[in-house]
């Protein structure tokens, strides 16, 4: 599975919509059914049970090295920020 930002997806669709009938219809139809796909993976969710965790001090007390720890949780957090990209490689180009 490949997650995409559907935000993203719409404004290249909103490119194609013009005042034509068909693509209207087009547009109209592609935008429901991204709309209705649910959310796999939602960034602020994520950051907000990784910082419910680090807080979780009967859990911490547990870990022998709680500074370890909380800094996994700190880099964890800023990969989901980053949404996971690796940057060293460049982004796949599909051609259509």
């Amino acid at each position: 599975m490949r997650l995409i930002d559907a935000d993203e997806m719409i404004k290249r669709l909103q490119e194609w919509n013009t005042k034509d009938d068909m693509d209207t219809a087009l547009f109209n139809f592609a935008l429901h059914r991204i709309l209705e796909q649910p959310t796999a993976y939602d960034v602020d969710e994520v950051v907000k049970q990784l910082n419910e965790k680090k807080e979780n001090l009967g859990f911490i007390k547990a870990i022998t090295d709680t500074s370890a720890y909380i800094k996994g949780i700190n880099d964890a957090i800023e990969i989901v920020k980053e949404r996971g990209q690796n940057k060293s490689h460049p982004k796949p180009r599909y051609i259509y």
